[in-house]
């Protein structure tokens, strides 16, 4: 038993005394373009807000790492009398990467979402009626990252976002939704 102990012990500090050499901890700036894809019997719709955000994570060792990030809307897309808005977005992502050169690395990510949403419907153009919701979940994604310099970095990431009550959320029956996000990120390694 003693011996197990050591040995996770061992292993934990190797991983931080790397992870102490190689600038574990950075902040980045984020641009995301939303996709979020309605299908009902009557046609289909696709909404694409963007958004911006801040990201902050940690690196354990070479190959995973830890991210928060908050992002916040910067427009309101519409398709007819409908206004969708994702106002915020929170994450909490695991992140595993891999390098397939000296400064490319290739990654997955698994991620707790929240997204904040406003719906408007507005027949006229004018009026209507306004419906906040939240959306919370489990995401994914995969994503590239290259390494400028050891504490520079850019990445690109595809998300698929959660969307399991949506459904519910706008019409009740017969839709189906795709939400996704294409995510720029600059970091900066401390």
């Amino acid at each position: 038993m003693l011996k197990k102990y050591t040995l996770i012990t061992l292993l934990l500090a190797t991983a931080q005394a790397h992870a102490d050499t190689t600038h574990p901890l950075y902040a980045g700036l984020l641009l995301q373009s939303n996709s979020l894809k309605v299908n009902t019997v009557s046609g289909n719709a696709k909404f694409e807000p963007a958004m911006t955000g801040l990201a902050l994570g940690y690196e354990f060792g070479d190959y995973f790492a830890l991210e928060t990030r908050a992002l916040q809307d910067s427009n309101a897309d519409r398709i007819g009398p409908v206004s969708l808005k994702v106002r915020s977005q929170f994450h909490i992502q695991a992140r595993a990467h891999y390098p397939v050169l000296e400064q490319v690395r290739v990654f997955a990510t698994v991620s707790h979402v929240r997204s904040n949403y406003t719906m408007r419907v507005a027949p006229n153009g004018v009026g209507g009626t306004s419906n906040g919701f939240a959306i919370s979940g489990a995401g994914y994604g995969v994503g590239a990252e290259y390494l400028l310099t050891p504490q520079w970095k850019l990445a690109v990431e595809q998300q698929w976002l959660p969307e399991d009550d949506l459904n519910d959320r706008l019409t009740n029956s017969n839709i189906s939704t795709d939400a996704k996000a294409l995510t720029f990120k600059a970091s900066y390694a401390f």
